[in-house]
């Protein structure tokens, strides 16, 4: 819904003190599409409640970028470790690194030409290349930590219905109401 933003924190240091870039992307976003990459691959083999072509189509495009994204990440380490030995190999990586420049210079000099409010400054344009390699070492710090730390560490967390099931506690809205509660805040409010 274009009338929906998210307020996202703007870190402010790679390494520093929180909110810092690597707990942002690595430990946050980057770790957490890795640790479903089975839910991505399952949804893109299912219908998931649509029922017209269109939104079919669009969903699953949606969602084979994402398996693919992840997919990618994942043989990423073995490539670079395999042919990183090798000078041609890094040639190469840096011609499809520097390539996201081109697209960007056509656009900017015949879409922007007519519209000055999408206009992209070069120092943004030469940059993105530099932007995209940090990205995608984060996804690959991501892939690595959650195969390291997340995985061997995973522990079911119960959903609500199993919690529901089980009278947890937690769940606040299934606990009859008593006047306990009311009396200790009543005696707490009095003492200050």
């Amino acid at each position: 819904d274009a009338g929906v933003s998210l307020a996202t924190e703007v870190p402010e240091s790679l390494f520093g003190p929180p909110l810092n870039f690597y707990q942002q992307r690595v430990r946050s976003w980057e770790m957490g599409r890795h640790s479903i990459y089975g839910q991505f691959v399952s949804n893109l083999f299912s219908l998931n409640g649509q029922n017209t072509v269109s939104g079919f189509v669009v969903q699953k495009s949606f969602q084979f970028y994402a398996v693919l994204s992840n997919t990618a990440d994942w043989i990423r380490v073995p490539l670079f470790v395999v042919m990183g030995v090798n000078p041609q190999f890094w040639i190469k990586v840096a011609g499809f690194t520097a390539a996201p420049i081109i697209p960007l210079l056509i656009f900017k000099y015949t879409k922007a030409e007519k519209r000055p409010d999408l206009d992209i400054g070069l120092g943004a344009i030469f940059t993105f290349p530099i932007y995209k390699s940090i990205s995608t070492i984060t996804s690959i710090l991501g892939a690595i930590r959650t195969l390291c730390v997340y995985w061997p560490n995973y522990t079911h967390k119960p959903n609500i219905p199993e919690l529901e099931k089980n009278n947890d506690p937690r769940c606040i809205w299934l606990q009859a109401e008593t006047t306990e509660p009311q009396v200790a805040i009543e005696s707490n409010m009095g003492s200050n």
